[in-house]
């Protein structure tokens, strides 16, 4: 059982860890996207 517990116990941080990256994804492409929308071209 401690294995198991600890086997969960990663995956849930990986996945906290993949989602944090999937959201700074996210904001650095929108602010990339506000730049490009603040230059006219």
């Amino acid at each position: 059982m401690d294995l198991l517990e600890r086997n969960i116990k990663t995956e849930t941080e990986e996945t906290r860890k993949e989602q944090e990256r999937k959201e700074e994804e996210a904001e650095a492409e929108a602010e990339a996207g506000e730049r490009f929308q603040a230059e006219p071209s």
